[in-house]
């Protein structure tokens, strides 16, 4: 039965619903996206007006360039919440992809009568106009994981925010390298924090300070980027502890390593889910080669002044409250983020605006706050 109305639900159905849609963006983040595919169309099932489920499938069908089946979906989101300025800007983008640029035209006009403006909408309209002139359009945005200048930014799911709000978690708008409007490329999917792994790879590389013939292994791998490092690297591998497409299972507390394995790892957004944090940093040091780097990074509140944690935290409402998300078991202070990993035994660099350039940060969507974290040893 599917059910139109979100007031017809009962609660047990709201909550069924609602761990669906985390799963499904656990899976679709993890790049299994045949897995979410199905969880985003059980939810349909059962409320076929679901904006986040109906969007983020739009998004997904987007990611694997099938725009004219991405098109209902986006037209659902938008249906069912046309105040959202995000919606609109995908359903454009969605037609214009699909070849349907008349169209995308008139809609973007539409958009503009009901107050949508700014720097994305502006692009979009460029480009739609440089394609009815036969021009050569250019965009402001570039995506070093895909390699496309041809691109606009989607933002965070709305799953999280609203759980954000419903939870009392105050720092959402605050995260140190957490773009909420131009979070995922539409074109891969790549999030901000992937981007800036992949252009200062890619810079490492230029420079011969990486080599593509060294060890690399890569934790929790995020599904655009992994498939852009196991092109460039000869030895690349991967590991989690739950993934079930990587390499290796581990438990980064307690790697099956031997010291001194890999030349370079990336370990992104793991730290916050592990018990003992300084058990995973000092493993991770051990099997860090001498001379060895790695791409260690964690979400940190711009402002907070201690991390917070509390281990007897452990019910999904409280740990939404305190960390932002319920698998998360610490919410790091940026002070207490670096001496942490510098007391394991690491040297610590931080990679901000001033490092990459304005410009460069615009380009990839990413927060002025944003700091790439590179640890060596």
């Amino acid at each position: 039965m599917t059910i139109e109305n979100e007031n017809s639900l009962d609660e047990a159905q709201l909550q069924v619903i609602g761990q669906a849609l985390l799963k499904a963006l656990e899976h679709h983040q993890a790049g299994e996206l045949q897995v979410a595919e199905k969880l985003y169309k059980a939810i349909l099932q059962i409320q076929s007006r679901h904006q986040n489920a109906n969007y983020n499938l739009g998004v997904l069908y987007l990611q694997v360039k099938q725009p004219a089946v991405a098109l209902p979906f986006f037209t659902a989101a938008l249906d069912a919440d046309p105040t959202r300025g995000q919606y609109w800007l995908s359903y454009i983008d969605v037609l214009h992809q699909a070849g349907q640029i008349e169209v995308a035209r008139e809609i973007l006009a539409l958009a503009r009568q009901h107050g949508l403006g700014g720097d994305d909408v502006d692009a979009l309209e460029s480009s739609l106009s440089g394609e009815q002139a036969g021009a050569n359009w250019q965009s402001p945005y570039y995506c070093p994981v895909c390699g496309s200048d041809q691109i606009s930014f989607l933002p965070l799911p709305a799953f999280y925010l609203e759980n954000a709000r419903l939870h009392g978690f105050p720092h959402m708008e605050n995260g140190e390298m957490l773009s909420l409007e131009k979070y995922t490329c539409n074109r891969c999917g790549a999030s901000d924090r992937e981007r800036i792994y992949a252009l200062w790879v890619d810079q490492q590389l230029e420079k011969k300070t990486l080599s593509r013939f060294g060890k690399v292994m890569h934790f929790a791998p995020e599904a655009a980027l992994s498939i852009k490092l196991k092109q460039l690297f000869i030895d690349y591998m991967t590991a989690d502890f739950a993934m079930n497409t990587v390499d290796y299972k581990v438990d980064l507390q307690n790697l099956p390593f031997a010291d001194e394995s890999y030349d370079f790892f990336i370990c992104s957004h793991v730290l916050e889910h592990v018990d003992s944090d300084d058990r995973a940093i000092k493993e991770l040091y051990r099997i860090t080669s001498t001379g060895g780097c790695g791409i260690l990074v964690a979400p940190i509140v711009v402002g907070l002044e201690k991390t917070v944690e509390d281990s007897s935290v452990k019910d999904v409402v409280g740990r939404w409250r305190l960390y932002g998300q319920d698998d998360h078991v610490r919410l790091y202070a940026h002070d207490d983020y670096v001496n942490k990993i510098r007391s394991c035994g690491f040297s610590v660099a931080e990679l901000g605006e001033e490092y990459f350039g304005e410009n460069v940060f615009r380009s990839l969507g990413l927060t002025r706050t944003s700091i790439l974290y590179v640890v060596s040893k």
